[in-house]
Order: structure tokens, then C-alpha cells, then sequence
């Protein structure tokens, strides 16, 4: 989950910057991790990765949070992104209205 995730906030790095000698700081790595566009996509990740942990107890209590989360982010963004959905590495929201998935 983590490396996808980072994936997915290098490219949202990435497409703000068009110069190729630019090396992201830690400063722009958090810019782009507060955007009001990649907390849905946290979210998912997140959501996504729960349904995946066998543990009996442990695995309920991911996906109880994960719900809440999501539901807390969809509150605020108004982006809902299914769980089930297979999105792969790199995944950026542009923006969060007009959105359609």
C-alpha cells in the first residue's frame, strides 16, 4: 500500500513541475500529500489494502476504520471511490468536482 502511495504522490509531484532537474523536498512531498484532491485517493488506498488482511479481528478493525475514513473524506470532497475498484500505481486527481469513477 505504502509504495503505491508513494507512487501515486510522486506523480501528483511530478505533474505540478515541468522541470526535469527539480528534486521534490520534503516541504512539496507534504503540499502534495494535503491536497484537497489526494485524500480521496488516501482514502481508497487505504480502503483497498484493509480487505486484504486475513487477520480475523484485525482485518475488521482496518476496515471499520477505513470506512469511517472514507466516509469522512467523501463528507468533506464529495469523491467516492469503491473499494473493490483496481486502480494501479500513480493514480491523481486533478480535481475534485466533475469527477465520475
Amino acid at each position: 500500500m505504502f509504495e503505491i502511495l508513494r507512487e501515486d504522490i510522486s506523480r501528483a509531484m511530478r505533474e505540478t513541475r515541468n522541470d526535469p532537474d527539480w528534486k521534490p523536498t520534503w516541504r512539496d512531498k507534504l503540499d502534495a500529500s494535503l491536497r484537497h484532491s489526494t485524500w480521496p485517493v488516501i482514502a481508497y488506498r487505504f480502503g483497498h489494502w484493509s480487505l486484504g488482511v486475513r487477520i480475523p479481528v484485525l482485518g475488521q478493525l482496518l476496515r471499520i476504520a477505513g470506512l469511517i475514513f472514507r466516509k469522512w473524506v467523501e463528507l468533506f470532497t464529495s469523491v467516492h471511490i469503491n473499494v473493490h475498484a483496481k486502480i494501479g500505481p500513480g493514480f491523481v486527481i486533478h480535481s475534485v468536482y466533475a469527477i465520475n469513477l
